[in-house]
């Protein structure tokens, strides 16, 4: 049985220029099995080290190589996180799903392909979601309150942090967070207990904590470092106001103003991913 407990409101206020439903412009769509279509409101990206995904909310889009295809059930799509080949999901019920409105938290170990429910059903829309192993952070935008759950989603608290823009978690040590407030990065180490401010270049919004090193990004660069305190280099491609970033392995990928820029050498190079 889920357990749910509140404790005081962790969230403060919700950013929008972080959670703002963002369109993409410029790129081919096909829907699979249907006429073509496009996703036109897109809430986050995520990677699995070798695919491309677009939570929208039209569904959950992957890049085929050549144009992005609707894939698995269509429903509002919006927090979306990969871990260890599982697929992690929230938002709201599509017309054909026999669903409660908000999903809570929806898992697939098929790469979207299916769906089943798994925690929170009809509880909660998350419009982040975070995973390290059985750790799971979420904003619960119904709630305005980021909650966590350290045994894969049976248990849940509400997390007291500052107000924040994003976070991520160390892949390897869930314990460990970063977290972008007001324009600076901090680091946890005690489970979000306590934070404390590192050196990283100013103004930066987003990051993403992935195996293969940190990556930040501000309205219009994308940072990356091997180690959260390490030094962090610009990449060469510019963006135009950056609303979501995702990584793992050599994978990235960049959702901005100008389109989906996707990168399968660790941000060295970029290519739109539109035809």
């Amino acid at each position: 049985m889920i357990s749910f407990r509140r404790t005081r409101l962790a969230f403060g206020a919700l950013l929008a220029a972080t959670f703002a439903v963002a369109t993409v412009t410029g790129c081919s769509f096909t829907q699979s099995g249907s006429s073509p279509g496009k996703p036109e409101h897109i809430h986050s990206v995520a990677t699995d080290g070798q695919g491309f995904f677009l939570a929208s909310e039209e569904g959950l889009y992957s890049w085929s190589g050549t144009s992005w295809e609707l894939r698995g059930e269509v429903f509002d799509v919006m927090g979306l996180a990969i871990e260890d080949g599982v697929f992690y999901a929230s938002g709201h019920p599509g017309l054909l799903q026999d669903l409660p409105d908000p999903l809570g938290l929806l898992l697939s170990d098929n790469e979207g392909e299916t769906w089943k429910s798994h925690a929170l059903s009809g509880h909660v829309d998350f419009h982040l979601l975070r995973v390290s192993g059985d750790t799971l952070v979420g904003i619960a935008a119904n709630f305005k309150s980021v909650l966590v759950s350290t045994d894969g989603g049976t248990n849940w608290l509400t997390l007291v942090t500052p107000v924040f823009t994003d976070l991520d978690m160390n892949p390897a040590v869930a314990s460990e967070m970063l977290l972008v407030s007001d324009g600076v990065l901090s680091i946890s180490t005690d489970a979000a207990n306590s934070f404390s401010p590192i050196p990283a270049p100013s103004e930066v919004l987003f990051v993403d904590w992935s195996d293969n090193g940190v990556f930040l990004a501000s309205d219009s660069a994308l940072y990356r470092s091997e180690e959260f305190n390490g030094q962090y280099v610009a990449v060469s491609q510019k963006f135009r106001n950056i609303a979501a970033i995702g990584a793992s392995s050599n994978a990235v990928i960049v959702l901005d103003d100008q389109g989906v820029h996707l990168s399968t050498d660790g941000g060295e190079t970029f290519s739109t991913a539109a035809s």
